[in-house]
């Protein structure tokens, strides 16, 4: 499917594999991943074959949150993959989770290209009042406390959700589906200077 798609680089969540390895899967594509003992969360990124032979470093965070930087004629780019605590779990596991993400940003830098595609477990919503910045314009449904917390690092770190800055049709904006139940909870962040690459999303 990834290859039908040209799809080069996939970020994925909830795998919930144990360990923190790498194998290839075939088609050219290969997986890294970092998982826990007890299959739970796991995250993972699938690289293509024009990408997987340049990867210069890996950091597997947790079992929430890992990164691949890659290198080539362009310079280097840093893809980053997250899967945030569900609503109804424990405040500080989320704190965990948002300090993890901070640090990591921060130590990545401005300067250099970064992508994250996350489970953000969040609903950011259609009103981007007070965060004209880095929300688009384009969300879906209405904000939550989740949603809040992820626009407010967004805004502190000067990220753009790239998902809201594009007009879609409402089956292209919702990324999750249960019987009558639909949300958008799932996003891809870029450092706002950079938003003028991004041709779609």
């Amino acid at each position: 499917m990834l290859k039908r798609r040209k799809i080069h680089i996939a970020c994925l969540q909830e795998t919930r594999w144990n360990g923190t390895k790498a194998r290839e899967l075939g088609e050219g594509y290969k997986l890294f991943y970092s998982g826990s003992p007890n299959h739970r969360n796991g995250v993972g990124i699938v690289l293509s074959e024009s990408f997987k032979d340049k990867v210069v470093e890996v950091k597997r965070c947790s079992d929430r949150l890992m990164w691949v930087k890659i290198a080539d004629q362009r310079g280097l780019l840093t893809v980053m993959c997250a899967y945030a605590p569900q609503i109804g779990c424990m405040e500080s596991e989320k704190n965990i989770f948002f300090d993890s993400l901070e640090k990591e940003m921060q130590g990545i830098g401005q300067e250099k290209k970064l992508i994250i595609g996350a489970d953000f477990n969040a609903h950011i919503g259609k009103d981007r009042l007070g965060y004209e910045r880095n929300h688009g314009g384009y969300g879906h449904g209405l904000k939550n406390k989740e949603g809040e917390k992820l626009l407010q690092v967004s805004q502190a770190y000067d990220m753009a959700i790239v998902n809201t800055y594009f007009q879609k049709r409402e089956d292209h904006i919702v990324t999750y589906r249960s019987g009558k139940h639909f949300s958008q909870i799932d996003y891809l962040l870029i450092w706002r200077k950079d938003l003028w690459r991004i041709k779609d999303c």
